[in-house]
């Protein structure tokens, strides 16, 4: 869905879904984006020990229950640029 819509901008998701983790979906839309074409991602997880690779050090990440106003600041700060 993210490949097929040019509008999104911003992509929240979690580390464990049903089908996938979130480490492979952003990793797997990253590699298939069109060249200039640019898309944030941030996580929310409940396992407070997560943490990410150096190749995905850039990715924010949130702990559930997240903080509101953090992660709409986090939004609006990435869609500013």
């Amino acid at each position: 869905m993210v490949l097929e819509t040019p509008d999104i901008a911003v992509v929240i998701t979690d580390l464990r879904m049903a089908h996938l983790d979130g480490i492979s979906m952003i990793k797997g839309v990253r590699a298939a984006l069109p060249e200039g074409r640019h898309v944030d991602f941030m996580i929310l997880t409940g396992d407070a020990s997560t943490q990410l690779g150096d190749d995905l050090a850039d990715i924010p990440i949130f702990l559930k229950p997240a903080d509101t106003d953090a992660l709409v600041a986090a939004i609006r700060t990435v869609l500013a640029c």
